[in-house]
């Protein structure tokens, strides 16, 4: 993302934004089932993972162990802000650390909230880069149209070096774009796996009411 001033943490959370917040995270798939949020997120592990689902090459999972201690969490919360909440342009306190890691109402929340605004904004940011990326190759193409025109007519340029040229320009232009189409695959795909397992998790509770229902 471009090198801004960090975003702040929200201060305040609307009771309309607390409810889209739980039906986004109700789109993942995390190693905990998720039943009260600021207990759940203390200790950072099930925030890595998130992150993980959204921005794989963000995070690595490795880093974040489960804890029980005060110490511990901090440490995966201070991990986190330096790896990856700064790579979205935001940092979270001090303050916001010991409300979250003490399980204080809203704290984790409101670093929640910020977190899918970035995100929201970093994948929009992706996408300008891919059409911007077109729009460049395009650009490219025409004008290696009106030289090669040019070159004909006047017999001034030298055809080889230019050709050898708008190649390697693009190739870096394809390099670049292969790179960010890689993030916004993998985007996707965890996307498509969370709602893949989601629907499968509904057909199988599904299927055992039914059996249940037959038995009685």
């Amino acid at each position: 993302m471009s090198k801004n001033e960090l975003v702040k943490i929200v201060s305040k959370v609307r009771e309309d934004e607390l409810n889209e917040l739980h039906e986004w995270l109700n789109n993942f798939t995390l190693s905990r089932k998720i039943k009260n949020v600021n207990r759940d997120f203390s200790d950072g592990v099930l925030m890595a993972e998130l992150v993980n689902s959204c921005l794989p090459r963000f995070v690595e999972l490795h880093n974040y162990s489960k804890a029980n201690s005060i110490n511990q969490k901090r440490y995966n919360w201070n991990t986190l802000n330096e790896k990856v909440f700064k790579r979205l342009d935001f940092k979270i306190d001090k303050k916001n650390v010991e409300e979250i890691v003490n399980s204080k109402c809203l704290g984790v929340e409101k670093v929640l909230i910020t977190f899918k605004k970035q995100l929201f904004k970093f994948q929009n940011e992706i996408k300008e880069e891919e059409d911007n990326l077109n729009h460049t190759e395009n650009n490219n193409e025409e004008n290696s149209s009106d030289n090669n025109n040019i070159s004909t007519k006047e017999n001034n340029i030298d055809e080889s070096n230019s050709e050898n040229f708008h190649n390697d320009e693009i190739i870096k232009i394809l390099k670049y774009k292969i790179f960010n189409l890689e993030k916004l695959l993998k985007i996707k795909v965890n996307q498509k796996r969370c709602w893949t397992r989601k629907k499968l998790k509904k057909i199988h509770e599904t299927f055992m009411l039914q059996k249940i229902y037959k038995k009685t």
